[in-house]
C-alpha cells in the first residue's frame, strides 16, 4: 500500500436538486494512490490533452470559416460547442502544464492544422512571408519543449 502522504486526493462536493429540497454529498477521494505512477500519467497526457484543445479550436476556425458558404444554425452549434470543449481541454492542460508551454503548443498544433485546411479543403495558398512566419511559430514551439 502506498504511503497515504504521498497520494493526490481530490474533494467531491455535489448538491443534487430534489423535489423536497437539496441533498449535498461531500466526500475526499484518493484518485491516485501512487503519486509516481500520477505523475508519470500527466506526463502522458498532457501533449495529448493539448492537441485534442488545439484540434477543437482549429474545427471551431474551420466552421468559421465555412459560415460564408454554410450559414445556419447547426454551423453556429458546431461553432459554439468545438469553442466549449477546446476551452475545457484547455483547463485541463492547463492543469497538468505550465501556461507558456500550453499557450505555445496549442498555437504550434493549430498552425499546422489550419495551414493544411487552408491548403487542401479551401485551396488558399501562402506567400513566401507566410511560410516563414509558420515556420517561426513551429520552431518557437519547439524551443519552448526542449
Amino acid at each position: 500500500m502506498a504511503n497515504p502522504a504521498d497520494a493526490t486526493w481530490v474533494r467531491i462536493s455535489v448538491t443534487i436538486g430534489l423535489y423536497d429540497g437539496f441533498k449535498e454529498f461531500d466526500k475526499k477521494v484518493c484518485i491516485f494512490p501512487d503519486r509516481k505512477r500520477f505523475l508519470l500519467l500527466t506526463a502522458v497526457l498532457a501533449p495529448l490533452v493539448i492537441l485534442a484543445s488545439a484540434a477543437f479550436y482549429c474545427l471551431s476556425m474551420i466552421a468559421m470559416k465555412a459560415w460564408w458558404t454554410v450559414p445556419g444554425p447547426w454551423t453556429l452549434i458546431l461553432i459554439a460547442m468545438a469553442l466549449v470543449t477546446a476551452a475545457i481541454f484547455e483547463i485541463v492542460a492547463l492543469r497538468q502544464e505550465r501556461l507558456g508551454i500550453v499557450y505555445v503548443s496549442i498555437l504550434g498544433v493549430e498552425v499546422i492544422i489550419i495551414a493544411l485546411a487552408s491548403l487542401l479543403w479551401f485551396g488558399e495558398s501562402f506567400s513566401a512571408r507566410e511560410v516563414a512566419g509558420i515556420g517561426l511559430v513551429l520552431v518557437g514551439t519547439a524551443l519552448a519543449w526542449v
